[in-house]
């Protein structure tokens, strides 16, 4: 097969977005499921390795669809950063209000709105910090201003509302970084070096705390959200994107393009279960370091992936891939709307259940485990309706408010 980076379609890349969004989703929807193989929870526990090839993807589609050869934006500064707030923002207001949804019904259920402490699965042996954290009303205002304002990102204390949201509010800084900078990122020269920089630079925050041995849920809060600290994921995107336009074209056969994916792969597994041994100290390395070259060199190897030639099959995958930051920021929410009403069906069909009391409903809502049989169809569910809000909200909104500015070029659907 041959791999050209020179080409404007980027195939290869909508099915690796589309699967890394798949993964996160197993990671945090299958653990909700009990008394499942110890190796499945296993499989699904680097749902962080999603997210940094995301921001390097991000950092990638947007140089290759904004910025010619000389690094200057095919846009103005004005539209593009209108055009990717406008891309994020409606679908972050949807995500916020099925959360606060949750929210809603949560306390109803319990009396209290909990904000929920950075303690990865990877950490929870090692904390004695509590994973819940009761908020009062002005906490939840606050936290509701800082998700409507995209800065909650910079907030390294707790996770609310929409979780995955502070993806949004991280990119939402990438966009005014690259407005301002991209170009000029592109443009280095020896840019194989300034990879390597970039990568030396991303051990600098958790080298710091391991330093100091702080493995506070604070410490892990900054370092998994924080946009100054994912910033060199970003810019290695945007580099990587000018290192493989360098090369032009390579050639790859199927083979080797398949045994390197199962070399990446092999190599993040063996390094994530290598850092089990190391307890917080190798969590915070293989989260904001030593990852990074494979995930560069996972997204090198499908940037260059021509079409499969099947025009269905490539639709599909476009259509996927554009639905990557819907799939990301909806699953959570629309995940717990789904099971909730799995629960209430199955207890509605349960004819000695009938007559219980509201607060004895409730109770057994919660009691209730969740089959995994109808686990596929909820995924399935899931992807279509993040489809149908990408296709049929976003865009059509993203559209109806740029309508008055006068039309230019559109670039490549970028995330």
């Amino acid at each position: 097969m041959l791999l050209n980076y020179g080409r404007k379609q980027l195939s290869g890349l909508a099915w690796l977005r589309f699967g890394l969004a798949l993964y996160l989703i197993f990671f945090h929807t299958i653990p909700e499921y009990k008394d499942l193989p110890a190796w499945l929870y296993q499989s699904v526990s680097a749902g962080h390795i999603s997210t940094s090839v995301f921001f390097i993807l991000s950092g990638y589609v947007l140089a290759h669809a904004y910025l010619d050869s000389n690094g200057a934006l095919r846009i103005s500064v004005r539209r593009f950063i209108a055009t990717r707030i406008l891309t994020v923002y409606p679908l972050h207001l949807v995500g916020f209000a099925l959360a606060a949804l949750v929210m809603w019904v949560q306390y109803r259920s319990y009396g209290v709105v909990n904000a929920v402490a950075d303690i990865p699965q990877a950490m929870a042996a090692y904390s004695t910090e509590p994973l819940l954290i009761p908020l009062d009303t002005s906490g939840i205002v606050n936290n509701a201003l800082q998700h409507l304002s995209l800065l909650h990102a910079w907030n390294p204390f707790y996770l609310t509302f929409n979780i995955p949201s502070w993806s949004i509010s991280t990119l939402a800084f990438f966009y005014v970084v690259f407005a301002l900078f991209g170009g000029k990122v592109l443009c280095l020269s020896r840019p194989f070096w300034v990879l390597v920089g970039l990568v030396l630079v991303n051990l600098i925050a958790p080298l710091s705390f391991i330093a100091y041995e702080n493995y506070s849920t604070t410490a892990t809060g900054f370092l998994h959200t924080n946009p100054l600290v994912r910033l060199p994921e970003f810019l290695s995107g945007i580099v990587l994107c000018r290192l493989l336009q360098d090369r032009g074209t390579v050639v790859l056969t199927q083979p080797q393009f398949l045994g390197l994916l199962a070399l990446i792969v092999c190599l993040m597994a063996f390094l994530i279960g290598l850092s089990n041994r190391y307890g917080p100290a190798g969590f915070y390395l293989v989260h904001n370091g030593v990852l990074l070259p494979l995930e560069l060199l996972l997204v090198m190897l499908f940037a260059g992936v021509r079409h499969t030639r099947v025009v269905w099959l490539d639709d599909v995958a476009n259509r996927l891939g554009n639905a990557t930051l819907s799939l990301f920021i909806l699953h959570l929410p629309l995940f717990y709307i789904l099971t909730r009403l799995q629960k209430v069906l199955m207890l509605y069909l349960e004819p000695q259940q009938n007559q219980t009391d509201l607060l004895s409903y409730s109770q057994q809502l919660k009691g209730m485990t969740l089959s995994f049989t109808t686990y596929p169809l909820l995924i399935l569910t899931i992807v279509v309706v993040a489809v149908f809000c990408q296709e049929r909200f976003v865009l059509i909104t993203r559209r109806f408010l740029l309508s008055p500015w006068k039309p230019q070029t559109k670039p490549t659907e970028a995330l």
